[in-house]
Formats: C-alpha cells, sequence, structure tokens
C-alpha cells in the first residue's frame, strides 16, 4: 500500500508550515499511517540497539555541536533504498 503525495497546498501541510512559522514545531496526530509510524519505530528500535544512531547536534556550520544538556536524542538521517518500511511509502 502506498501513501498518497500530498500537494503543496494539502491544508494539513498548511497547517504545519504555519505552526513551524509560528511555534517552531507541529504537532499532527494523523499525519503518517498507523502501519507506517509503528514499522518506523521497530526500525529504529533496531538500529539504536546496533549503535546505528548518531547524537543530535545543535547549531549550524563552525557553531555545531552535541550539547546532550540541549538535545539528548539521537538520529539517523534515511535514503531511499535504507529502509524497507519507508521506501513503501515513496
Amino acid at each position: 500500500m502506498r501513501a498518497m503525495p500530498l500537494s503543496p497546498d494539502h491544508p494539513l501541510l498548511l497547517r504545519i508550515v504555519d505552526d513551524l512559522a509560528t511555534n517552531g514545531w507541529s504537532e499532527q496526530s494523523i499525519f503518517l499511517p498507523a502501519s507506517l509510524t509503528q514499522a518506523l519505530a521497530a526500525e529504529c528500535r533496531a538500529r539504536a540497539a546496533e549503535g546505528e544512531l548518531a547524537p543530535a547536534a545543535v547549531g549550524r556550520g563552525v557553531s555545531q555541536g552535541v550539547r546532550e544538556g540541549i538535545r539528548g536524542d539521537h538520529i539517523q538521517w534515511l535514503e531511499p533504498g535504507q529502509a524497507a518500511s519507508c521506501d513503501q511509502y515513496l
């Protein structure tokens, strides 16, 4: 099952953009299908257990650095072909 791509003027995307501009964040309870959310959560747990996630940094350029007092999470960017759970929705 593939998700339908959202157009740039879709009301949900416009709400997210407005939230980001106003608050710096947005929370949407129905943005991703539940099956994708569950698959990504399992993928993330597996990658974390393998030590594949990197500490999240703050800042940009020369001022970018890991500051656990500000961000204590870990991340990994996924590219096409790196996670079957994502690729089915591309």
